[in-house]
């Protein structure tokens, strides 16, 4: 840790606070990642530690909601439904951003109401549920 040692070594510590706080409100940066891992220690301390640590990451490309979203024309009967080929999938979905995110959005939104069914009379798949706690990568 460091000290100021004169005015002006203080001033550039009160910038650098002032810059942080603003930094805190930017995704991705060094201040919220700090702030992310401060509520995860608060609800450790709060909780306790946590039983199950789950990672997914769906594939959107092969996904025909995902492939829908982007603006495929996918058809949803099972009967009838076509996919497009493997370089298409590509291309719909690297062109459409908002595409993956909504899916992802769904994906996550699912999981948490029908696998661990939070705030729910039902357990869910591993049990009651007490706290969780998501982040995203990418």
């Amino acid at each position: 840790r460091a000290k100021p040692q004169n005015p002006s070594e203080a001033a550039c510590f009160r910038l650098l606070s002032e810059l942080d706080m603003v930094a805190a409100h930017v995704p991705g940066s060094v201040t919220a990642k700090r702030y992310q891992r401060n509520e995860l220690w608060s609800l450790l301390s709060y909780m306790g530690a946590p039983t199950w640590f789950i990672t997914f990451a769906p594939a959107d490309v092969n996904h025909p909601l995902c492939l829908y979203l982007a603006g495929a024309n996918v058809d949803f009967d099972l009967q009838r439904i076509t996919l497009l080929g493997q370089s298409d999938r590509w291309r719909l979905i690297a062109n459409n951003a908002v595409a993956s995110a909504r899916f992802f959005h769904f994906i996550v939104r699912v999981f948490i109401e029908e696998v661990l069914r939070w705030k729910r009379d039902e357990p869910g798949l591993f049990g009651e549920t007490s706290a969780f706690y998501g982040t995203v990568e990418q």
